[in-house]
């Protein structure tokens, strides 16, 4: 058993909107995603991400002088709009400052859209080895401006910067907590790194913010053949099976991608879940914070 519970969770929903649309190709056809939160005037990484934390502390009751770690998990570190990029210090330690928790742990990870996902492992073992007892895993994700650069080239299904439109930006941040009784049942995690490549992205040259390549046809592939037996792991450990599970919460990235996925497991399975979160169509791809934004959005719906 693991030593942690999720007590809160706390989202920050960017002011802006935007739908995901080049000149020459409909894209909300494609993927499902009709539209999409957006940063607005002087908002970004920094400023969603705090938004979350503080919202999180408060849904727990608790202050930030409490906290004995604060992990910060986003790909984008923007604090400035787009005019500055924070490498150091960590943002972690930049949020803890805001929320007064000086003497907390404080470090960034970074593993792309599972961001969240490891920096919650992490947590999980600070509190599990008695070095921590409240650990706050908190994204804030600037991504918009990805899919604003790719809106003028993207012409085609397979163009590589067609996941580049799926991208929307959220905050979000969770309080995880020694847990009295069971808390996390298990976890399962892999990585495939010869798949990395599919999947590139780095500062534009000719324009603010970013540029991303991907071959979003090859990943869903790989994503969909492998998941199950990362899934069947988990579950096993939780003494489970896949029917008995709510709520499965996939990655948001498109549409016609999660119901590939879903129909895959339950043929890998031999039944399904009962239940699958899709919020892709007012929210899009928000990075590390999609499983947070769909998990709020599940407990809403109950």
């Amino acid at each position: 058993m693991f030593g942690s519970r999720i007590a809160a969770l706390g989202l920050a929903t960017p002011t802006g909107s935007w739908r995901p649309e080049s000149g020459a190709f409909d894209a909300s056809r494609l993927t499902g995603i009709s539209e999409r939160r957006v940063c607005g005037a002087g908002e970004d990484s920094l400023t969603l991400a705090r938004r979350a934390a503080f919202r999180c502390l408060d849904a727990a009751g608790v202050r930030g002088k409490q906290l004995d770690a604060v992990l910060f998990a986003g790909i984008t570190r923007f604090t400035d709009g787009l005019a500055s990029f924070q490498l150091e210090p960590a943002l972690a330690q930049t949020l803890a400052a805001d929320l007064g928790c000086p003497d907390a742990l404080c470090f960034d990870l970074t593993n792309a859209c599972a961001g969240v996902m490891t920096a919650l492992s992490m947590g999980d073992l600070l509190i599990g080895s008695g070095d921590a007892q409240r650990v706050l895993v908190v994204s804030g994700e600037y991504l918009s401006h990805v899919g604003r650069n790719a809106a003028a080239r993207v012409d085609r299904w397979n163009h590589p910067e067609l996941a580049s439109l799926t991208l929307g930006d959220a905050g979000g941040a969770l309080l995880l907590t020694k847990a009295d009784a069971p808390g996390f049942l298990a976890a399962s995690f892999a990585t495939f790194p010869e798949h990395a490549s599919l999947c590139t992205a780095g500062p534009a040259r000719n324009a603010p913010g970013g540029v991303m390549h991907t071959d979003a046809a090859a990943i869903h592939l790989h994503a969909i053949r492998e998941a199950p037996a990362v899934i069947a792991r988990a579950l096993q450990r939780a003494g489970l099976r896949y029917a008995e599970i709510d709520c499965v919460i996939p990655h948001q990235t498109s549409l016609r991608a999660i119901r590939a996925g879903r129909r895959h497991f339950a043929e890998h399975f031999g039944e399904d879940a009962k239940h699958w979160a899709v919020d892709l169509a007012g929210n899009g791809n928000t990075g590390t914070c999609t499983h947070l934004v769909s998990l709020g959005e599940a407990v809403l719906r109950g």
